[in-house]
């Protein structure tokens, strides 16, 4: 299940619970959230864990932030084990960061050639360039990362393509060829989806057009020539 999905029936199971609470129902709705709310944080950690389980590395930090705070709530640690795992989780973030931006750069490298694309990423700087002879669109799923897409050396298919553009605390830049004829819709929540392209002539009727949708969370969308 997408984590928007889960997010969103957890939140709106919460929302209910504390509507019941004000129309006299005895469900203890703060007493019960304020223990037990790290639980929210290990449900989504687990279900990103099942839809990547090619890349652990983020789903188990998250379950294991989950569990330990679920620990600290039920007074199970020592409030001095806090600024000691802080310190560690802090050099962990920083060589994964290091690490994921070194395999950021070597795709540059390596030009895409694909028509149809499917690209998850997680705290990583990416550039691509796609020489698709039919570009048929896709879904591009950024988290806490910097993406760059060159379509300009791109054919788009004849029946025209839908790309599906989710960033989430990230950058996301598109470029297309001028001649394209192009449509952007949706935008992030706390956040931007911007038309920049500068069309060399008007779309001809008829003519295929690449259809962009925006949505995530405090991210930025940029489409540009």
């Amino acid at each position: 299940m997408p984590s928007r999905i889960l997010l969103g029936i957890l939140l709106l199971l919460l929302g209910v619970g504390y509507l019941l609470d004000q129309l006299g129902l005895p469900l203890h709705m703060h007493a019960l959230f304020g223990k037990w709310w790290p639980l929210l944080i290990i449900v989504i950690g687990l279900n990103w864990l099942v839809r990547r389980p090619m890349r652990p590395w983020w789903p188990v930090i998250c379950v294991t932030i989950g569990l330990l705070l679920q620990l600290w709530r039920l007074h199970l640690l020592r409030q001095d084990f806090w600024p000691a795992f802080w310190a560690v989780a802090l050099i962990v973030l920083g060589i994964r960061l290091l690490v994921s931006n070194r395999r950021g750069k070597m795709a540059f490298r390596q030009p895409l050639v694909k028509d149809q694309l499917s690209e998850s990423v997680t705290f990583a700087t990416l550039h691509y360039r796609d020489d698709a002879t039919c570009f048929q669109g896709g879904v591009i799923d950024a988290t806490f990362s910097n993406y760059e897409l060159d379509l300009r050396w791109a054919t788009l298919a004849p029946g025209g393509a839908l790309l599906e553009l989710r960033s989430n605390c990230s950058n996301i830049t598109v470029r297309v060829p001028p001649e394209w004829g192009l449509t952007v819709s949706g935008s992030p929540i706390f956040g931007a989806c911007l038309n920049k392209t500068q069309q060399a002539i008007a779309p001809a009727t008829g003519q295929p057009m690449l259809h962009v949708q925006c949505a995530g969370q405090v991210g930025a969308v940029e489409i540009t020539n």
